[in-house]
């Protein structure tokens, strides 16, 4: 029986130690080659590509298992993957828990090769077709230890045209398993790696199979080369990286709730770090962005709740060079606008209910701090280049934050064109956006930014400081719009321009301030308490082709443009009208101004200035309907003063101006080069009084321009083509009262709605028309003056006599009125004959005294002595029969009978035949028009009024029949030199 049980358990040790070796054997020798030929054969067939596998090792006793020198090569011949080792230890515990249970897995040196061919599919892509899913449950597992070793992947994006590479990566998983009892256990990672020679670090754990998926990890990224990365940005831009690494160190948490609920995903204590950051735009050749230091610390993110907690955000050095290029995009336009991503135009995006946030992010930061930041600001768009400086920018704010009705503390300081210097401080709001800042600005030279508000003038501003100190106040009222509000004071101080064309200084001042300042936006409102210019100074020259600088400069050149056809020109919209905003300002007051005027269209060329200027004006508002006061006052020459005072309506509907100028005593002597161009002469005495009252009510205006010259004198005669022709000596000396001055008074009226009125051309006309009357017809001016108009220039007397009448004498008043009063004039006296009244007259005389004569020597013959004839009388029946005595004493020939006796004829016959044979000579005549001359020669002089020496007797005339004055031709008449 023992020798039975001696058998069976030899055979059956024997089987044992069969089955041992059978089972050492097949485990360490048949199993790895049959394992090795399988997974060369259905790999390569799997994959369609080579697989090879160098050496396999199988541990039956362990069940461990280890791959050596895996390697697929890629369709192209090259490396897709390969493997150094492979290590696989199973554990017994797989069969009974029905899961495949893992003791240790590891990769050694893993290899991966990545390639994205020009066709956006990658070389893996025939391997990851989709397949369809079986229902088969998921694989239960328990895997521990499980270790990737200095792992490698390389991605060549040949879409892109970049290469990217992860070496030395090491996994740990300590423990992995999805068996029920440990899916609530939480699962360790560690990662290790270098992303293209940035450290990057990954470690946490994880619930991966609980219901909630809650993950941390902890990211360790150090200096991450932003440049490579560049070319995989979601959006096409013109924008270059040139340099920039980030560093990054943050704690994941991630769950899920359950479906469909979004996950939660928060990062903690997150470090942000941006350094060497250098941005350039593709057309240019300068870095527009370089930010050399840029840090987050202590940075909360949430994700599902939309809330971003930050401790500090710090930055220093930055520098941004912006450009604006000539078509009106910026440097910068190209990154923003395809990031908002591109619009249909007239269609803007619409979010659907479901894509639209529930909330806002809410972003909370303790500390901002900017420091000695430079931003460089060219425009290109303008004709002058806008060129400007803002560095040592410092900006820092605390408690910033998008919670609704909360207010952060925010301070910013720069240097303007690194002479002037800009300050703010105070409270900001986002949500909404609000701001309570006290604001200040010193020596900011705003000149390079005159070609935005100068626009096509012709005009050069070289310096222009501005000084701001007040408070600046954007706030709500239940409006969508912001009200924002400055209250303090803005100068503008050492002002200088120059004209573009001849670089002849222009406009310039000492300082200009605005003082209680009170504007509002939305709506606009204007508020001054006070607006003050003082030592201000500018030219005003007309230059030698006859322009003004004034409209040089002010007035751009007229670019020739095509006709526009009237049709089109109907369709044509009209332009807006203009309104301006409501303001109001109490009191301006220019102080210490100059006025230089230079006329160099002249030879000699014509200077004068106007110092002391003094304008002060109260009361000026667009919403009162009341005028505002001006009162102005100067000097020309620094002697003669100058007044304007009036008041001005330029706001209610019925526009109102009154205004009075007065000059006294200007010098005449320095305008000789113009009484040398227009009147001929040199000017080398002479004053100049002004009293000019202007009303403008609406477009009527009505005006008065009393003008005194005093001690006028006219010097040496000057050849001149534009010299008027006019008799100009004469009429000043018309003009001049006793005392030496000329008086004049030239009312203007007229529509400025009309194109054609000139108030200076009105002037002008007016004293042209005056000296042409002058000239033309001095007395009738004079009589208007003094006397009975044009009546003044002759005394008429009473047909063949000399001797005044009664009204010659009252004429002869007014006349010698006229001359006391214009001392300066001659009087030239001419008497006139009538050839026919006067010489019928005297027929008459000489007839009548015919028959005295008769009469004479029939009473001598009576015995009756002898009468002059003036007391002799003809009565009336005595008349027939001394015209017939008068006739047979006559000695002309007479009709005779034919016994040569005088016929009796009729007594009309003998009154005519004795008419026309009496004689009277020019000589006869002149004498009488003599004796009428000196009759109102003797009469002026005995008033005592008028110097004898003023006073010239002409040869007498007789009247001619072509010169048909008015009024007797039996006259005396005056003329004046």
């Amino acid at each position: 029986m023992k020798n039975i049980l001696k058998q069976w358990w030899g055979k059956a040790l024997a089987g044992i130690l069969a089955c041992v070796v059978i089972f050492t054997v097949v485990g360490f020798f048949v199993l790895p080659v049959f394992i090795k030929s399988q997974l060369t054969r259905r790999l390569s067939l799997n994959l369609h590509r080579e697989v090879s596998v160098k050496k396999v090792k199988v541990n039956p006793y362990l069940l461990s298992l280890q791959v050596e020198d895996v390697m697929i090569k890629d369709k192209d011949g090259e490396v897709f993957s390969s493997i150094d080792e492979f290590f696989l230890n199973l554990q017994f515990s797989s069969i009974f828990k029905k899961a495949l249970v893992v003791k240790k897995a590891s990769v050694k040196q893993p290899y991966l090769r990545v390639v994205r061919n020009e066709n956006t599919h990658f070389n893996f892509s025939d391997l990851v077709e989709k397949k369809e899913r079986d229902n088969t449950e998921p694989l239960r597992f328990s895997l521990n230890e499980i270790k990737v070793i200095d792992g490698t992947i390389v991605f060549l994006d040949t879409v892109k045209g970049a290469e990217q590479t992860i070496s030395d990566m090491n996994i740990t998983i300590p423990f992995l398993s999805n068996l029920p009892q440990y899916t609530g256990d939480e699962f360790i990672l560690s990662l290790i790696a270098v992303l293209n020679g940035t450290p990057i670090s990954i470690s946490g754990k994880s619930r991966i199979f609980e219901e909630s998926r809650r993950t941390i990890l902890h990211i360790d990224i150090q200096g991450l080369d932003i440049p490579r990365y560049s070319p995989y940005l979601p959006f096409n831009t013109n924008i270059t990286i040139n340099s920039g690494y980030i560093d990054m160190r943050t704690t994941l948490l991630y769950s899920q709730k359950g479906n469909p609920s979004p996950p939660a995903l928060v990062f903690f204590q997150t470090f942000l770090s941006l350094d060497s950051l250098v941005l350039k735009h593709r057309d240019e050749e300068e870095d527009f962005v370089v930010i050399p230091e840029f840090s987050i610390h202590n940075a909360d993110i949430n994700v599902p709740n939309r809330k971003v907690v930050t401790k500090n955000i710090f930055t220093k050095n930055g520098h941004f060079r912006l450009k604006r290029f000539p078509g009106g995009d910026f440097n910068f336009q190209d990154l923003i606008s395809s990031v908002t991503g591109p619009e249909e135009p007239g269609k803007p995006e619409k979010l659907s209910e479901r894509d639209k946030p529930e909330q806002n992010w809410l972003l909370d930061v303790k500390d901002v701090f900017m420091k000695e930041y430079k931003i460089q600001y060219e425009d290109l768009t303008v004709p002058d280049k806008v060129l400007v400086t803002l560095d040592k920018i410092n900006f820092q704010a605390r408690d910033l934050t998008t919670r609704k009705e909360e207010k952060g503390q925010v301070s910013l300081s720069m240097h303007w064109n690194q002479n002037g210097t800009i300050v703010a401080e105070g409270n900001v709001g986002i949500d909404p956006i609000t701001a309570d800042l006290k604001i200040s600005a010193d020596g900011v030279d705003i000149s390079p930014l005159q070609p935005y508000f100068l626009g096509d003038t012709n005009l050069t501003i070289t310096k222009a400081n501005l000084t701001i100190d007040g408070n600046l106040a954007v706030y709500h009222t239940g409006e969508k719009k912001p009200i924002v509000q400055y209250q303090g004071m803005a100068s503008l101080s050492d002002f200088a321009s120059i004209e573009r064309v001849n670089k002849n200084k222009f406009l310039t001042w000492k300082t200009f301030v605005l003082s209680g300042i009170d504007i509002q936006y939305n709506p606009i409102e204007i508020q001054v308490d006070t607006m003050v210019l003082d030592n201000f100074s500018v030219p005003l020259i007309i230059h030698p082709d006859g322009t003004a600088n004034v409209k040089t400069i002010l007035v751009p050149e007229i670019k020739e443009e095509e006709e526009v056809p009237e049709e089109q020109m109907k369709k044509v919209p009209e332009p807006p009208e203009v309104s301006l905003p409501p303001f109001k300002i109490n009191s301006i007051i220019i102080e210490n101004g100059k006025i230089n005027f230079a006329d160099r269209s002249i030879d000699p060329n014509f200077e004068s200035t106007i110092k002391d200027i003094r304008l002060i004006m109260s009361g000026l508002s667009s919403k009162e309907t009341r005028p505002f006061e001006v009162f102005l006052t100067g000097k020309i020459e620094d002697v003669f003063p100058v007044e304007v005072e009036g008041k001005i309506d330029l706001f209610s509907e019925r526009r109102y101006i009154d205004l009075n100028l007065i000059l006294q005593g200007y010098d005449l002597p320095p305008l000789t080069p113009y009484a040398g161009r227009y009147l001929g002469y040199t000017i080398p005495k002479g004053k100049l009084y002004l009293n000019l009252e202007y009303e403008i009510l609406g477009k009527k205006l009505e005006g008065k321009n009393q003008i005194i010259i005093e001690q006028l004198a006219l010097g040496k005669k000057i050849e001149s083509q534009q010299a008027t022709s006019l008799p100009i000596k004469f009429a000043v000396n018309f003009l001049k009262d006793r005392e030496g001055k000329i008086k004049m008074d030239i009312p203007v009226s007229g529509n400025l709605g009309d194109p054609q009125f000139e108030i200076g051309k009105i002037i002008l006309n007016s004293m042209t028309n005056l000296v042409t009357r002058v000239a033309t017809s001095p007395l009738a001016l004079l009589g208007t003056l003094f006397g009975e108009g044009e009546k003044l220039s002759f005394v008429a007397f009473d047909h063949g006599g000399y001797a005044l009448k009664e009204k010659a004498r009252e004429k002869l008043d007014d006349l010698i009125t006229a001359m006391y009063e214009r001392p300066f004039l001659r009087l030239e006296i001419q008497g006139v004959a009538d050839p026919e009244e006067d010489r019928n007259v005297f027929k008459q005389r000489r007839f009548i005294n015919l028959l005295k004569e008769q009469k004479v020597k029939t009473l001598a013959r009576r015995g009756r002595p002898a009468l002059p004839l003036g007391r002799v009388k003809i009565r009336r029946d005595e008349y027939e029969i001394y015209v017939k005595r008068a006739y047979r004493a006559a000695d002309f020939p007479r009709p005779r009978n034919t016994f040569g006796f005088l016929e009796d004829i009729p007594v009309s016959e003998m009154e005519k035949l004795l008419l026309d044979h009496i004689k009277v000579t020019e000589e006869e005549l002149k004498s009488l028009a003599q004796k009428r001359a000196e009759q109102v020669r003797d009469y002026i002089v005995k008033s005592e009024k008028i110097e004898p020496e003023r006073i010239f007797l002409v040869e007498p005339k007789i009247s001619q029949p072509e010169r048909d004055e008015k009024g007797k031709k039996s006259r005396v008449q005056f003329a004046l030199k």
